[in-house]
């Protein structure tokens, strides 16, 4: 095993050889740098070496790789916005303590997508189809130390699903409320800030909250005397927002992974039905919201705001926020399809191109058609 890390090294000369790869933004993905290392493994003679996505996140990290996907808004971020944006920030983020620093956002989670559909899904935009109601909308929100993480707020198609008539909504570990898209609308935002706002009131707190500047967050006419609102600049989330920077992604890795073993017990067990209802699934987000430690959350604000002159968030490694390839994903793969070569990293990333709420256009034509009627 000590070849290992000669062949780590040879992989990592053979892409500092070949630079147009990513200079071209084509991108590199984490299945054909675990291909290519399995190629190395061989070659040296390297026995019982298992690529698997753990390996491919430790690899990153210890070559300070800050991503092996390229996303379309990356490649759009100025740098001198963002270095604007933090200067300005750091004087006001100096005003708070860091446990009274939020970030807050949405993704959209498919509940129910196992790898027999998982081509149907790849970046689908969900415009009202039928792929909606495999979706539910997710709204997370943490401090700057991980200390305090609210209660998970999910937003899905019906006001009342049928699993949901016989529970005592109080008692659920998790939020729901409901919206025609199973998107975020500005309307539910705004009572969702002012819950946040009267839970701060109530411990005497002032805190800092910040977030993207979608549609659907427009609080501009909202008093809100305990929760300061600061929005980062367009198309700089990625870079600039702690939640994209880890702390989503651990939360889909560890829900994910539940999805993937209530599955396979399903199949072993010869079960009819191995999908989750809504609740289950509910219950699942809001275990894996929890899961996700407070070193993760802590590690990903201090990479989105980097707080050493001269470095940018890219300068710093990942947080430990990837999880190991569970050991049933091969073989849920195997059973549902044999032929698919879809890692568990990509498989978690597949919902990653659903729309969170509806344009400023759409908005402003359902207030039409409401005002018609």
């Amino acid at each position: 095993m000590r070849l290992l890390p000669q062949g780590l090294r040879a992989l990592q000369n053979d892409f500092e050889k070949h630079p147009i790869k990513t200079q071209n933004n084509i991108p590199v993905s984490g299945a054909l740098v675990k291909e290519k290392a399995k190629e190395i493994s061989v070659s040296l003679g390297v026995e019982n070496f298992k690529c698997r996505d753990g390996w491919l996140w430790r690899f990153q990290r210890r070559n300070t790789i800050a991503s092996l996907v390229v996303s379309g808004e990356i490649n759009k971020v100025s740098e001198e916005t963002v270095t604007d944006w933090l200067t300005k920030f750091e004087e006001i983020k100096n005003e708070y303590k860091d446990e009274d620093i939020f970030n807050i956002d949405e993704t959209g989670v498919f509940y129910n997508l196992l790898p027999d559909r998982a081509l149907d899904f790849k970046g689908t935009k969900c415009h009202g189809t039928l792929k909606s109601k495999e979706r539910l909308m997710v709204v997370l929100c943490s401090n700057a130390t991980g200390s305090e993480i609210s209660k998970l707020w999910i937003i899905g198609k019906y006001k009342n699903p049928r699993c949901l008539n016989i529970i005592n909504r109080l008692i659920l570990p998790f939020d729901y409320t409901h919206q025609k898209s199973a998107w975020v609308d500005a309307y539910s935002f705004i009572l969702g800030l002012i819950k946040f706002q009267r839970k701060m009131a109530a411990e005497n707190r002032h805190v800092l909250l910040t977030m993207d500047n979608c549609s659907a967050h427009d609080t501009k006419d909202l008093d809100l005397p305990n929760v300061r609102i600061v929005y980062f600049p367009a198309n700089c989330t990625s870079r600039i927002q702690p939640l994209d920077q880890g702390i989503i992604a651990a939360f889909k890795c560890h829900f994910e992974s539940r999805l993937v073993k209530n599955a396979l017990l399903g199949i072993e067990s010869e079960q009819t039905t191995v999908k989750w209802n809504i609740l289950q699934a509910m219950r699942a987000m809001a275990a894996s919201w929890d899961s996700v430690s407070s070193q993760t959350i802590k590690n990903c604000f201090k990479k989105a705001w980097p707080t050493v002159e001269g470095k940018t968030a890219d300068s710093f490694s990942l947080p430990e926020t990837m999880l190991d390839e569970p050991e049933e994903w091969t073989k849920l793969l195997s059973a549902t399809n044999p032929a698919e070569t879809l890692t568990f990293l990509e498989y978690v990333a597949l919902d990653e191109g659903l729309e969170i709420c509806g344009s400023p256009e759409l908005e402003e034509k359902k207030k039409k058609q409401k005002t018609m009627r």
